[in-house]
């Protein structure tokens, strides 16, 4: 049973839970046991700062402007002049869909994008489309070929192992119940991933936010794709929100080049010199830590 601390007895109260997650006799002392758990996790800290000091190591980075997005955080940081402007929400991939990391340039904004769905993708949606003819039609979805011709899903055998093969694909068209949203951010990567907006706003709310297939989605895209408008974008004057009015889909290209890192950064320094630890969601850091202090673990 839990004995009951007061308010001036936090550290014993640290002490007893500690003991109770570990193991140990529950004494709420700072015996030897006791404290090589403390020691043992100070040095894995210690250690976990090194790996992640490793990874900013390895950034390229280029120009005063840039995004950055720590998966981990569940955050994007656009960054201005060497200087940190705004922040946003973002969710990333599930453990099993994770998002990469990488190193690229946004090249340009579209509003009302289509969607063309990435074979991976369609083979999860097979069972939908074999159980009702009309799944397609009614969510807006086209099959087109190579070409980009659309073709009549009637010619495809939907109960074949692979229908599309790698002839055809499955687009859906520009709305606001697209799975893009209203809003994509392309940059050039060897992952098919981009960012952009989501029908699914109430999983901001989430604390742990990996629910996608890779991508990441941006709450309030359209603040963000201001202000890139406003200040790379070869016409100015652009209303983001009055594009997306329009229901058509618009390509706002960039006069010059807008770097994007997406990084996995599990713990990172405050400007008050505190250090503060994120989930680690893909569980990477205990495999990367070994291999980089092989006598720790």
């Amino acid at each position: 049973e839990i004995p009951f601390f007061d308010s001036t007895n936090l550290k014993k109260h640290a002490l007893f839970h500690l003991q109770d997650e570990y193991g140990l006799r529950h004494d709420s002392i700072l015996n030897v046991p006791t404290h090589e758990v403390l020691v043992s996790l100070l040095q894995y800290k210690y250690h976990l700062a090194c790996l992640n000091i490793n990874r900013l190591r390895k950034l390229k980075y280029s120009g005063e402007n840039y995004l950055f997005v720590n998966i981990p955080e569940f955050k994007l940081h656009v960054v201005d002049s060497n200087k940190e402007k705004e922040t946003f929400n973002v969710i990333v991939g599930k453990k099993r869909t994770p998002t990469p990391v990488l190193s690229s340039n946004i090249e340009k904004v579209v509003t009302n994008p289509f969607w063309t769905v990435p074979r991976s993708i369609t083979f999860e949606m097979l069972h939908k489309i074999r159980k009702d003819s009309t799944y397609l039609e009614r969510n807006g979805f086209f099959v087109i070929n190579g070409q980009e011709k659309i073709v009549d899903p009637s010619i495809i055998d939907w109960h074949s192992d692979d229908p599309l093969s790698k002839k055809y694909w499955l687009r859906q068209i520009n709305s606001k119940y697209n799975a893009l949203g209203q809003i994509k951010f392309i940059f050039p990567n060897n992952y098919s991933v981009y960012l952009h907006d989501t029908q699914s706003k109430d999983l901001f709310k989430q604390e742990n936010r990996t629910f996608s297939h890779g991508c990441i989605r941006l709450e309030n895209p359209d603040q963000l794709a201001q202000y890139l408008t406003d200040k790379f974008s070869e016409g100015k004057n652009k209303n983001i929100k009055n594009l997306i009015l329009t229901n058509k889909r618009n390509e706002i290209n960039f006069s010059e080049k807008i770097n994007i890192h997406i990084q996995y950064i599990t713990c990172y320094a405050t400007e008050n010199s505190e250090i503060v630890f994120y989930n680690d969601i893909y569980k990477l850091d205990n495999e990367e830590i070994k291999a980089t202090f092989p006598d720790i673990l």
